[in-house]
């Protein structure tokens, strides 16, 4: 409980100098507006308020650990009725958590325990233990400069490749905000996509990911056992050219000895190998790859492996039931977030490569305390290393012993 009060005392300092101008919510008036507070388990949801004035006074007077906003506008926000809101429509939100992209650092700093045998591994928990088959899987997860890394270069592709270039979205209409914790939200704010269903969503979804980019879509012209002449330009717009760059990427690995990813034949290897230096020309030459060499046609298991593999390369790895759901409840930005106390920062597009999440979202820069560390991997923040640490007794700089409070790693002795 002391953890909790010392974490509530903290965020309450910030809140009272929080500046009102930070509080930028599209149209808040038809938000809903949700909290989970320090002393209550649960949500309080159903919230609405009617400035941002209003909103930050509440914030201040109640210090919630988590505070969230609607992606959808209501007619009438306070209804606890989903029905009785009456939605308007809703802002298209993408979450990239790096929670769900395989990374090798988790291999370091992640670990899970089976709850029967007591058997534990490091990474990416299991579904079920290898040792006794049990599902009861109990998993300790955090998050390094690489991982927030990864999740940059997500966020980024999925900017640069698909909003801008692929969906001709405007870079004023998209907002971005690391979360506090795993990753960052993109807002779109046009409204273009305001009163787009969940099955429309499905569809950008599906793009951004890549699902559905089949060989049928990259060479329909031809017939189903015609052999392909070539692929298309590198220069086409959306996945034709993602594609013809993949392939392009996957032959230079080979060539320079780097190892193969995609799983085809070895026929299909064989031929690629002793006709990479046509296929590399014909880039040069006019942009698109020579294929006749190579045997394929549209029922060339080959081709098919090889699409997949250019999707998922190329696709964004998105949290897909935050894009899909029209009411969703997301972070509001310049808000802390209770389980790291980093602030969900608002990066301006351009200043996005030069971002670093554990040093800029740090709020509480000030100060040591002493705390008990139950157990921690060694984490950077501000520039500095720290730990690991086991069972022990340390001072520490008020961030990151509210990191590790919030973690549930660390205690006040």
């Amino acid at each position: 409980m002391k953890e909790k009060i010392f974490l509530k005392k903290k965020f309450k300092e910030y809140y009272n100098t929080l500046d009102i101008g930070e509080i930028k919510i599209n149209d808040l008036r038809r938000r809903e507006f949700g909290f989970v507070m320090f002393e209550e388990s649960g949500m309080i949801r159903h919230k609405a308020f009617n400035s941002a004035n209003e909103l930050a006074e509440f914030v201040r007077e109640h210090t919630p650990a988590h505070a969230y906003y609607s992606s959808a506008y209501y007619e009438h926000p306070l209804a606890e009725n989903m029905t009785e809101k009456k939605w308007i429509g809703a802002d298209l939100i993408f979450d990239v958590d790096v929670d769900h992209i395989p990374t090798s650092c988790k291999n370091k700093h992640d670990k899970w325990k089976c709850l029967d045998c007591n058997s534990i591994g490091t990474g990416i928990e299991s579904k079920a233990c290898n040792v006794c088959g049990s599902k009861r899987i109990e998993s300790k997860k955090w998050v390094c400069q690489k991982c927030l890394e990864i999740a940059k270069a997500e966020i980024t592709k999925l900017i640069d490749d698909f909003l801008l270039n692929d969906f001709g979205f405007n870079l004023k209409d998209i907002e971005i905000v690391f979360s506090g914790h795993r990753g960052y939200h993109v807002h779109v704010y046009s409204k273009d996509v305001l009163t787009l269903d969940q099955n429309a969503r499905r569809e950008i979804i599906d793009y951004v990911r890549g699902r559905g980019i089949d060989v049928y879509f990259l060479f329909g012209k031809y017939s189903y056992e015609e052999i392909i002449s070539y692929g298309p330009s590198i220069n086409e717009p959306g996945w034709l050219g993602r594609w013809s760059r993949g392939l392009y990427d996957y032959i230079i690995n080979i060539k320079e000895n780097m190892k193969e990813e995609i799983k085809v034949s070895e026929n299909f290897s064989s031929l690629l190998i002793k006709n990479m230096n046509k296929i590399i020309e014909s880039y040069s030459t006019n942009n698109k790859p020579l294929l006749s060499p190579l045997a394929l046609s549209l029922k060339s298991r080959n081709l098919k492996l090889f699409a997949e593999k250019v999707a998922e390369e190329y696709g964004v790895k998105i949290d897909e039931q935050v894009t899909l759901d029209v009411k969703r409840l997301i972070r509001i930005p310049n808000t802390l977030h209770g389980k790291t106390g980093l602030k969900a920062t608002i990066v301006k597009y351009d200043l996005l490569d030069s971002f670093n999440p554990l040093t800029d979202a740090i709020i509480f820069k000030n100060g040591k305390i002493t705390v008990r560390v139950d157990e921690s991997p060694e984490i950077y923040m501000f520039n500095k290393d720290f730990g690991p640490y086991q069972n022990q007794i340390v001072d520490l700089p008020v961030y990151v012993a509210i990191y590790l409070i919030g973690q549930q790693s660390a205690k006040l002795p």
